[in-house]
């Protein structure tokens, strides 16, 4: 039996105050997302009023304006399940092909038309693409996105129109100068967090930008950061605009 299996209940307030690092999706009185307590991380759909787990699954997302939800039934040989809500029933389902690692994450655009599921191995990680039609849903060929330095992924995040998928990828040690072990940032010195990719959906065609912080004297990440990979995923403001909030609290702005 599966481990997220053994526990069908938290407690509401748990629900509530989960970093948004374990939500994937929130809907009114729904919450997507892995609950990080205890010997065991259920994860799945829970009822944020009472606590109870709905829907054991991996990862799952509300599709905008629809009564429908996409589930990731399992981390390493599952579908992508398109579900009535709060039915439950499938409407359709394909199996999920992915390179390496185990598949943690799932999100819609707000056309409904495209979808994207991440995967994580152990020194790499990725997104594989889906398209979303009549209830239907298919896997895109060649064309998701696979990393090559890192496996501290955030995101992605698809733009209004399904144009684009970004996502930011943190780098390991960050702060450690020429690989010493334990050697902290120079006082006002400028250091790579790791970057921001975003992928042409239609093209396949990934661009990179270096996110490189300024560090005051002394300074320590927050505590809802982790040393490594302190980005968080990017958010999109609108169709040409793409925010990145950096672990000094600064929010980068790019035009696309």
């Amino acid at each position: 039996m599966p481990f997220w299996r053994k526990r069908v209940r938290v407690e509401p307030d748990v629900l509530r105050s989960l970093d948004p690092y374990w939500v994937v999706h929130r809907t009114d009185g729904f919450v997507a997302a892995t609950v990080p307590e205890g010997d065991e991380w259920p994860c799945g759909i829970w009822n944020a009023e009472t606590g109870e787990l709905v829907v054991p699954c991996v990862a799952a997302c509300w599709l905008q304006g629809l009564d429908e939800v996409l589930i990731v039934t399992d981390e390493y040989s599952g579908n992508l399940e398109r579900r009535h809500w709060p039915g439950n029933e499938v409407l359709e389902k394909t199996e999920i092909a992915h390179r390496e690692g185990w598949v943690d994450h799932v999100v819609a655009a707000p056309t409904t038309t495209l979808a994207a599921v991440r995967w994580i191995d152990q020194t790499e990680a990725g997104f594989e693409l889906f398209g979303l039609e009549e209830r239907g849903v298919r896997q895109l060929e060649r064309r998701g996105y696979r990393t090559g330095e890192s496996n501290l992924l955030q995101g992605p995040v698809l733009d209004p129109s399904a144009r684009l998928a970004a996502c930011t990828e943190g780098r390991s040690l960050w702060w450690q100068e020429n690989d010493a072990e334990d050697e902290a940032p120079s006082p006002g010195g400028m250091f790579r967090a790791g970057r921001l990719t975003i992928l042409d959906v239609e093209s396949g065609v990934a661009r990179h930008i270096d996110l490189e912080v300024e560090l005051p004297s002394g300074w320590e990440p927050p505590d809802d950061f982790s040393r490594e990979g302190l980005l968080r995923p990017p958010r999109f403001v609108d169709e040409q605009t793409l925010v990145v909030d950096l672990p000094t609290g600064e929010e980068r702005s790019f035009i696309l």
